[in-house]
């Protein structure tokens, strides 16, 4: 028997154990003898001397580097960047090896090539001409096709169908139920969300979430953070700092920011200055405004006031103090690719924003809105649900659009402005106001007696 040690003793690690024991149970039978002998965990978050499903923890990763026996290493971290970081920490060690364990049941070809240190686990299929790197996971009752090519620290989750001819980046993860139709690319770092179809190829470092496949070809991109404050498109890459989200504003504005950051973000926290409210769902308030910039080294920070000015007041002085922002936008909007998007904007579900666009910082993108192709939004402005701009309109600063408008191609719109509900602007708008009806028109001040 050889000694093997598992790396990580949380629930996956405790789902490798039972992988060794099925492999030694099946090696037990044919051989006589069972294969490996687990003599522990290695966990650097759980004490030395914890007993976990019969074997003890036997201390952190130092444990591994001060090994000068030969010694066999299961890396059961599911987070592929964080199993990245744990095996560049330990493989120098020569004593070290990183066998690949295949559970008894899955079908496979002979026609795959392994590297080392991957976990393979019950009820896969695997086909033909695949090639699997080094230290790549994939889960219970997946779908492997031909061709396909799982860099290294790829994680596939259970229930996972990846068609023939796709070749996935390295650190990338594929959530639960995660469909890939033939030929695609995933980008390196990239997250796949849990039950999303890849109908296109996925650039590096974001997150892409999505069920629907209609006509609009809209697999639906939702980077983990957009960020900067000038032309940064979509679908670009954006580097992923921070894992956790500040959200400033716990009223309702910031409670449908949170919705739809929950989409992108495992830890959402509000600020707020008036501590009126305790949060929402399981969103807790943590602090005032200043929290951002104390710990801007731990979140991304999104700032949901509904006044603009106040919004951007905030969004500059953040910017100020080296706090990063972000744009989100909800899986269920329809952006095309060369669409670029600020800093600091939201853009909500059902809003459609066509090609050649360019939305700027701190912009609200409603509920439902349609932004047609070559647009141009000025900083700070919101467009209000189901307002429609046609093609060519520019809009400019902190102006409102308001519900069910109409502006007309080939318009601008100036800075400062009001279009009411369901005004149909039909000419450009020149001076700073309020304009109302069909067509619409500036409202006059009345004199006060």
């Amino acid at each position: 028997m050889k000694n093997i040690v598992i790396v990580g003793a949380g629930g996956f690690g405790r789902e490798v154990q039972w992988l060794i024991e099925r492999i030694n149970e099946k090696q037990n039978i044919e051989c006589g003898e069972p294969l490996w002998n687990i003599i522990g965990y290695i966990d650097d978050g759980v004490e030395a001397g914890t007993e976990v499903n019969g074997h003890m923890v036997l201390g952190s990763c130092d444990y591994l580097l001060k090994q000068n026996a030969p010694l066999a290493v299961a890396c059961a971290i599911g987070a592929s960047k964080t199993r990245k970081k744990v095996i560049d920490k330990i493989r120098d060690n020569q004593h070290l090896s990183f066998p690949n364990l295949i559970d008894p049941s899955v079908q496979m070809s002979d026609r795959i090539e392994f590297g080392v240190g991957n976990l393979v686990c019950a009820g896969n299929i695997l086909t033909v001409n695949i090639k699997i790197e080094n230290f790549c996971i994939i889960n219970l009752d997946c779908t492997v096709g031909h061709d396909d090519v799982l860099s290294s620290f790829v994680t596939v989750y259970p229930s996972v169908n990846i068609s023939g001819c796709v070749n996935v980046g390295e650190c990338a993860e594929l959530g639960t139920g995660t469909q890939i139709i033939q030929g695609k690319c995933i980008g390196t770092g990239t997250i796949v969300g849990a039950g999303s179809v890849v109908v296109r190829d996925l650039p590096a470092e974001c997150t892409a979430v999505g069920a629907r496949v209609n006509q609009l070809n809209s697999m639906k991109y939702l980077p983990r953070k957009i960020c900067g404050g000038g032309n940064k498109q979509l679908n670009s890459t954006a580097t992923v700092k921070h894992s956790g989200l500040l959200i400033l504003g716990a009223g309702g504005h910031g409670k449908v920011v949170a919705d739809i950051a929950s989409f992108a973000y495992e830890k959402i926290c509000f600020i707020d200055d008036s501590r009126k409210t305790d949060g929402y769902k399981d969103i807790p308030v943590v602090g005032d405004s200043s929290y951002a910039i104390l710990h801007k080294e731990y979140y991304d920070v999104f700032v949901a006031i509904g006044d603009s000015r106040t919004r951007e007041q905030l969004n500059l002085s953040y910017k100020s103090n080296g706090v990063t922002l972000v744009s989100l936008v909800h899986p269920d909007a329809y952006i095309a690719a060369d669409v670029e998007i600020g800093s600091g904007t939201v853009i909500m579900a059902g809003t459609v924003v066509n090609g050649g666009s360019k939305i700027g910082d701190g912009v609200i993108l409603n509920t439902g809105a349609t932004v047609d192709h070559d647009n141009q939004i000025g900083d700070y402005s919101h467009i209000s649900v189901g307002a429609h701009l046609a093609g060519t309109v520019t809009v400019g600063k902190h102006t409102w659009i308001g519900a069910g408008s109409v502006i007309s191609n080939n318009l601008h719109v100036c800075d400062n402005c009001l279009i009411g509900a369901g005004a149909a602007v039909v000419k450009d708008i020149t001076e700073p106001g309020t304009y109302l009806g069909v067509p619409a028109s500036m409202r006059k001040r009345e004199n006060s007696s």
